[in-house]
């Protein structure tokens, strides 16, 4: 802003008269002390120059507390049969899982539906699950073997990756009677898995008579008699 100067244009120079030039008087301009006449708006009365689109930005007292960030739910598909759950954000970038602090990972599964477990894992700011299989481990009677299961997703069963029903044969230990393995029928009922023993079969020569080796190899049943 340029100084705001009083100018008396109806004052002239001090003298005799006015001056001339070529015939024609000459006004001239006074100006009084550039410390009364000449004043330059002071900071306090300036107007604000206000530009379009500017906001004065807010300011926080040196006390005043932090923003507070939103929590945010997350929602995560657990696989093709198990559902979803739902995570909440943190101020600390975290998250919780039914009000508990949850990082995810092996140690750490999570219940979908029908009692599926998913391992739930962070990378790249996105979550993923994937199916948890349940293994059992089921004895062979007393051959000293067992035949370990896992569940899939999908509510079957697998042994060794390999799709496995129930009422299938397996076979452990061997039988000193026959010189072969003994063979077990698996059974699921109600969720639990048993291990019945299969006697091996043969026909005494020159009878009709049946033996069953027994499950400890020391020898045959043959009706009530011992063999």
């Amino acid at each position: 802003m340029r100084p705001q100067c009083t100018i008396d244009k109806t004052k002239l120079a001090a003298g005799s008269g006015p001056r001339r030039i070529r015939g024609k008087p000459v006004r001239e301009k006074v100006h009084e002390s550039p410390i009364h006449a000449c004043t330059r708006p002071s900071r306090s009365t300036r107007d604000p120059v206000v530009r379009p689109g500017w906001r004065e930005p807010c300011r926080r007292t040196r006390n005043s507390p932090p923003p507070q960030l939103e929590s945010e739910s997350v929602e995560v598909k657990l696989g093709d049969h198990g559902g979803t759950v739902t995570l909440i954000t943190t101020a600390d970038s975290g998250f919780t899982l039914n009000g508990e602090p949850f990082t995810g990972g092996a140690e750490n599964p999570v219940e979908g539906e029908g009692g599926r477990r998913y391992v739930l894992t962070l990378a790249e700011g996105t979550w993923t699950a994937g199916f948890l299989p349940r293994e059992v481990v089921i004895d062979l009677g007393i051959s000293g073997t067992t035949v370990t299961l896992a569940t899939t997703e999908a509510g079957g069963w697998t042994r060794d990756g390999e799709a496995f029903a129930s009422g299938t044969t397996v076979q452990g230990g061997t039988n000193a009677a026959t010189g072969a393995a003994n063979e077990y029928e698996l059974t699921l009922a109600e969720g639990t898995w048993t291990s019945t023993y299969r006697a091996a079969r043969m026909t005494i020569a020159g009878t009709r008579i049946e033996a069953t080796a027994r499950e400890d190899g020391s020898g045959y049943d043959a009706g009530d008699d011992s063999l």
